[in-house]
């Protein structure tokens, strides 16, 4: 028999990235509201990744791994894990970021069912320096976000939503997430985002997701 479905999923794709992976769950791990699932897919690595993956599985229920047969790219492995979550929301993480710790907990207070989803501000990490971004309040209409992209890291909102409009387009070969927030305004109405930075997003050299 399943354990009752957790409140929110959070979806995490990676590849050859054993040296910052552990960084990356254990911030999910630690968050405010526990009542999670941390749903990480590999992408086909190479390294010692799968290995670590496995670890961190064995010590948290709360951990689930998928693996792709082969490469698919991080949009194919996005939405590998939205197939399989059980949570109501969804949300996620790139494989070299982090969460602070009261992330879920702020998403889900401001959540409300009038807004396509909500974000917040996030904190940009170079390795030397760190300064937010985008940390003001805001409803982003569908003008706004097609003007540039107005949501920077990742959204929270409900699991349905996300896969009512199809999930991540697999054919793009960039931009996939504002592509996809751009679609959840089209359909559901304006997003909130809220101030308090609480995601923090690493931008040093050689962290790009491959």
């Amino acid at each position: 028999m399943l354990d009752p479905a957790p409140l929110v999923s959070v979806y995490m794709p990676t590849r050859n990235r054993a040296n910052l992976v552990r960084r990356a769950a254990a911030s999910v791990l630690a968050q405010d509201r526990a009542d999670l699932e941390l749903l990480i897919v590999d992408d086909a690595s190479t390294d010692a990744t799968p290995q670590v993956l496995a670890e961190l599985a064995a010590a948290d229920p709360r951990v689930r791994l998928l693996r792709m047969p082969r490469r698919g790219g991080a949009p194919a492995a996005r939405n590998l894990a939205l197939e399989a979550a059980r949570g109501r929301f969804v949300t996620g993480i790139d494989d070299d970021d982090e969460m602070l710790p009261n992330r879920l907990g702020d998403l889900l207070e401001a959540f409300e069912p009038g807004y396509a989803f909500v974000c917040s501000g996030a904190w940009l990490h170079s390795g030397t320096w760190l300064r937010p971004s985008r940390n003001t309040a805001a409803v982003i209409t569908l003008e706004e976000q097609l003007f540039g992209d107005q949501v920077g890291t990742q959204i929270l909102t409900l699991r349905e939503r996300v896969t009512g409009v199809g999930g991540f387009d697999e054919s793009l070969p960039a931009w996939q997430d504002y592509d996809l927030w751009t679609r959840l305004i089209e359909r559901y109405g304006p997003a909130l985002r809220i101030a308090e930075p609480s995601y923090v997003q690493r931008v040093e050299a050689g962290t790009e997701l491959v």
